[in-house]
């Protein structure tokens, strides 16, 4: 039984790939773009880091205002605006680390009581895996080993995170180019 479960999943690994060659995300030229994306010196990391400390609190208050209510609370999702752009900075990189891998949590969670608050996902099922995630590896946010060590603390701080988020998205337009040509070219051979 072990053996079926096992093939099942090389064969959907098989089947993302396929797709992948069908959405021109492969090839050198998307491959080798892939290994530049552009990745934010650590300190800078550092300190968006411990600037999403109080995002997470938000999302456990939020969470606990939900669940004693009942229902959805509304607030201005604008709120989230200035955090995401940390949240990106700090996942720009090309292997996860721990800073990423909370980011990455963060962001999901951001995500959910978005897709919530649109009406697009149902308030019990927003709620269940929002404890869930906030559960989850979260009893000691922010890990305490990332957070005491130096961060950028220069001046320019907002400045350089907008740079990078400026390069993230070149990155990710470059990349859907690539992905579209590659598409195009594959047309024209067919």
């Amino acid at each position: 039984m072990h053996n079926v479960s096992t093939e099942k999943v090389k064969a959907q690994i098989a089947e993302w790939k396929q797709q992948d060659v069908i959405e021109g995300r492969s090839g050198k030229e998307y491959e080798v773009h892939q290994e530049l994306s552009p990745v934010a010196p650590y300190r800078l990391r550092l300190r968006c880091y411990s600037e999403i400390i109080p995002l997470y609190e938000f999302l456990v208050g939020y969470a606990q205002k939900c669940a004693h209510s009942g229902q959805p609370v509304e607030f201005d999702i604008k709120l989230f605006d200035r955090f995401e752009r940390y949240l990106r900075v700090i996942q720009s990189l090309r292997q996860v680390d721990t800073m990423g891998m909370d980011a990455m949590q963060i962001a999901i969670m951001v995500d959910r009581v978005k897709r919530m608050l649109s009406s697009e996902t149902p308030f019990h099922y927003t709620m269940e895996r929002l404890v869930k995630e906030l559960d989850w590896g979260y009893s000691q946010f922010p890990s305490s080993h990332i957070s005491r060590k130096k961060q950028y603390n220069g001046k320019h701080f907002e400045a350089l995170v907008d740079r990078y988020c400026e390069r993230i998205d070149a990155h990710i337009e470059e990349r859907k180019r690539i992905a579209e040509e590659n598409v195009r070219k594959r047309g024209l051979a067919e």
